[in-house]
């Protein structure tokens, strides 16, 4: 049998043949997750009968309260003005939105206050009402007005309306004629103490202003004397005119200072120069304008005559009487005599004119130190004057526009206190008018009829719908499919409905599947046994260990109804009969008792005695044996129980194992220990979501793929969809038409 639908996951978390994870280990869930339309169509016929006793509930409240408890309410509305600070403009004049919204919360406030409140008590209108007589001490000495200041907090209240600039004060009580006489009583004193704190403003607003005046003007007085003292005698032109000097006196000292600077930069070039030739080596090689100096020296140039006289001679005698002749050697001894005294002449000038550029380049640089020091001096104390000239001016500019800021201040506030005195004269400082005045109301406010009926339905359905969430939430047990989905990581198999609600009425859910083939319990199981023997057979599993948590459960009807759905689907199915506490598999199918499992593992049966074929094509049973070889249970955990389902899988193609409730017996770990695939039954309405959480736990921890849970004996809510399925199913199943909406 072929099948492409993916696997189930595997327990630990591991992949299925598909590729899916696993659920891993499973917690308990949270506490609660409801369907509030599968909990509201449950209930909803209760919750209409509880709202219309809730309808009756508020409609009596509202008679009874009218007699017993009626409340009044009478209403003072204040119009709020923005402020005029010129009177000469209109008094529509558009103020900020912020400026209004604070005065109008202030006026709020002051209504309020303590001293308003206490005003209002000991007012002798508001003593004669019924509601101040409350208050009266029992001894009779007067009224008790820390009382009467407390309940007038709570029955009085001022409010901003909302987009308006209208301030509403309101009093609620039970008597009309009393509200009336409270809330005008208080709007009287309010407004009393609204004028007197207008004109107290004024005069302490005049009376500020005055002072600030005065302080400016003070502060004028200061600043005269200030630059006064700054300037000196000769004013402000006198100030710039020295500023003027210094400046001209430092232009001229700038250039100057420049230029000897560069002079004895070139001087001191010069000394260099010469301290270089005197530490030559070689001696001093004079430079080639001091030897022309030297060439053009009268001694040197008398010298030079002389010798050419005695050249020209020499060249006369020798050309006429020859070299030899006396008086050409005499000659010649002459010119040698007179070129010594010219070279000793020349070296005597070049030394006296090299000491003396020496020694006047070394004054010329003493001379230009003295000059550089005494300009820096002059240009340092011209800056130093130009500075504190300056550092004045800018102190008197300053001052100048402190000034000026002053008298500007001085003129602004001398005008503020004028636009005062015309509002003080024109009566004009109270920017609160009554809107409307309070009034005797006619109608209660409250109880109101179309408030209390539907409060009534309101609370009377709240409290009902309350006790049932309550208890939905209180209830932990399993009701459906939705319950398991609450347990994170936790797959639903499927649901099996309950049998009684199936209208083909199986006689035994055992065998619904070959009794009722067209029943809706027959196709829920059709519906698990699909994709779960698929998912077995694309993850190469054979044997599968179905369990439960609590006996009753319906694992035995899971285990035969998959057998005979497979053995239909042509499958070679087993089905072993592993509850050797109360073995049930053989009185389903008829068969004998023993041998069976127990025996085998016993070792006084072998398989092929022990497994018995039934009346159902493709399906053999190996029932929990005899009494006395299924005794010892713990032969389920043994290696030998494995070679038996070794064997089994070479032979069968699906092997289901019914194992006795986990809760009663740990059977099951055994042999999920040993099988390839694990799948656990629930009841519903008898398991708990915490059971189911702890049983699938452990399954995850052993060897078996835990698919997931099955849900059975499933019931129907009232008028909910479960309900609708089983009878549409039947419907198809049987061929009868299907009913009305």
């Amino acid at each position: 049998m072929s099948t492409n639908l993916p696997s189930p996951p595997s327990s630990s978390g591991r992949p299925t043949a598909a590729g899916r994870p696993g659920p891993g280990p499973v917690g308990t869930g949270p506490a609660t997750a409801l369907d509030p339309i599968k909990l509201f169509k449950q209930h909803q016929w209760k919750l209409l009968v509880v709202a219309i006793v809730g309808a009756f509930v508020g409609l009596g409240g509202h008679f009874g309260l009218l007699y017993l408890y009626p409340f009044y309410q009478s209403m003072v509305i204040y119009q709020c003005l923005p402020p005029i600070d010129d009177p000469t403009k209109s008094q529509t004049l558009i103020r900020p939105a912020d400026e209004i919204e604070r005065f109008m919360a202030t006026q709020v406030r002051i209504i309020q206050s303590q001293q308003i409140l206490q005003d209002v008590v000991r007012d002798a209108a508001v003593k004669q009402t019924k509601w101040a007589k409350r208050f009266e001490r029992r001894s009779g000495s007067g009224l008790n007005e820390a009382d009467a200041m407390y309940w007038l907090k709570y029955d009085l209240s001022a409010r901003v309306i909302p987009q308006t600039d209208l301030v509403e004060l309101t009093m609620t009580w039970r008597d009309k004629e009393d509200v009336a006489t409270v809330v005008n009583t208080v709007d009287r004193i309010y407004r009393a103490d609204l004028d007197v704190q207008g004109k107290k403003m004024l005069s302490d607003r005049r009376q500020a202003l005055s002072t600030t005046l005065n302080q400016l003007r003070e502060e004028i007085a200061r600043i005269d004397q200030l630059r006064s003292r700054l300037l000196g005698e000769g004013g402000l032109n006198a100030l710039e005119g020295m500023n003027t000097t210094e400046q001209t006196k430092i232009q001229s000292i700038s250039p100057r200072l420049v230029e000897a600077q560069n002079r004895l930069d070139q001087f001191k070039n010069t000394i260099q120069k010469y301290d270089d030739m005197i530490a030559a080596p070689g001696g001093i090689q004079y430079p080639d304008d001091l030897r022309a100096d030297v060439e053009r020296d009268n001694m040197v140039q008398r010298l030079q005559g002389e010798i050419g006289q005695l050249r020209s001679r020499y060249a006369d005698f020798t050309q006429r009487y020859g070299p030899k002749h006396k008086e050409a050697m005499s000659l010649l001894n002459q010119i040698d005599s007179r070129e010594s005294e010219l070279s000793r002449v020349r070296d005597e000038l070049l030394k006296k004119f090299f000491e003396g550029d020496y020694e006047t380049a070394k004054r010329s640089v003493s001379s230009l130190e003295r000059q550089i020091k005494e300009m820096e001096k002059d240009l340092a104390d011209a800056n130093g004057k130009k500075e504190e000239i300056v550092r004045k001016l800018v102190r008197n500019a300053e001052l100048e526009e402190q000034k000026k800021k002053a008298e500007e201040q001085e003129s602004e506030l001398s005008k503020s206190i004028k636009e005062l005195d015309t509002l003080q004269a024109m009566n004009i400082a109270n920017r609160v008018r009554v809107y409307q005045r309070g009034e005797v109301p006619d109608d209660v406010i409250f109880p109101l009829i179309w408030i209390m009926v539907p409060l009534g339905m309101v609370l009377v359905t709240g409290f009902y719908a309350s006790v049932v969430l309550v208890r939905e939430v209180l209830d932990q047990r399993v009701k459906g499919p939705s319950d398991i989905a609450l347990i994170p990581r936790m797959r639903v198999l499927g649901a099996i409905p309950i049998a009684s609600e199936d209208p083909s009425k199986p006689p035994a859910v055992e065998t619904a599947f070959r009794d009722t083939p067209m029943g809706a319990v027959t196709e829920a199981y059709r519906q698990i046994r699909a994709p779960l023997v698929r998912g077995m057979q694309n993850a190469g599993h054979k044997t599968l260990v179905v369990l439960s948590g609590m006996p009753g459960s319906g694992a035995t009807s899971l285990v035969c109804n998959l057998a005979l759905g497979c053995a239909a689907a042509e499958i070679k199915v087993l089905i072993i009969d592993a509850n050797l506490r109360r073995p049930n598999i053989h009185r389903v199918f008829r068969l004998a008792e023993g041998p069976g499992l127990g025996d085998v593992l016993a070792r006084t049966a072998t398989l092929d005695s022990a497994v018995q074929e039934t009346n159902v094509a493709n399906l053999h049973v190996l029932t929990a044996g005899t009494a006395a070889g299924r005794s010892i249970p713990e032969r389920l955990s043994t290696h030998f129980m494995g070679e038996v389902l070794g064997e089994l899988r070479q032979r069968y193609d699906l092997i289901l194992l019914d194992s006795a409730p986990a809760t009663v017996s740990g059977d099951a770990q055994a042999l999920a220990a040993r099988c390839d695939a694990a799948v656990l039954v629930v009841r519903a309405l008898a398991e708990k979501r915490g059971l189911v959480a702890r049983v699938a736990a452990q399954l995850g921890q052993s060897h078996a793929e835990f698919l997931g849970v099955v849900v059975n004996a499933v019931r129907a809510s009232a008028g909910g969809y479960f309900k609708r399925n089983i009878q549409a199913t039947h419907e198809y199943q049987s061929g009868a038409a299907p009913r009305a909406a």
